[in-house]
Formats: C-alpha cells, structure tokens, sequence
C-alpha cells in the first residue's frame, strides 16, 4: 500500500491531543497581532465523529503533534490509525 501525506487519515485524539491541539491554538496567538486573532476567532476543538474518529491530511496530524511522537510518550492519538480506502490509489 502506498500512502501520500497529502491525503487524508482518521484517528483517534486522547485527551493528550485534545490538550496539544488547544495548546498549539493558544500558542499560535500569542504570537499573532490582535487584529489576525479577530479574524481567526476562538478555539475549535477538532470535529469528531460519533466514535471519536477525527479527519487530517497525513502532513498536517504530523504538523500539530510531530514534537509530541517518540518512545515511551503519552500519545496524542491512539496508535491504531485508520487510512479511508480513497486515499490508497
């Protein structure tokens, strides 16, 4: 099989991510002028589905939580990924 991270992949946030990706949000406007933060708005978590599966291109899941991947980690994501059959062609 072959995967390009420009396509989409579903996983799983645990509460780890959900705090990385809100943490990420709150860092981001820290840095930017007030004007940029009204028009970005509030924080939105993630959309997820009923069984909390949520939607990302492959490039930008490893974006929000690539410094947060590595041995003996408190995951962001439940490891088991799921890679919808569109994006296998």
């Amino acid at each position: 099989m072959r995967y390009n991270f420009n396509e989409v992949i579903r996983v799983r946030l645990t509460d780890e991510g959900r705090r990385i990706h809100r943490h990420n949000y709150e860092r981001l406007m820290e840095m930017l002028p007030q004007a940029a933060r009204d028009s970005i708005g509030p924080y939105k978590p993630k959309e997820e589905d009923a069984d909390g599966w949520s939607t990302w291109q492959g490039w930008k899941l490893m974006q929000e939580f690539g410094p947060w991947l590595r041995l003996t980690m408190n995951p962001p994501f439940e490891l088991t990924v799921e890679i919808p059959e569109t994006s296998n062609q």
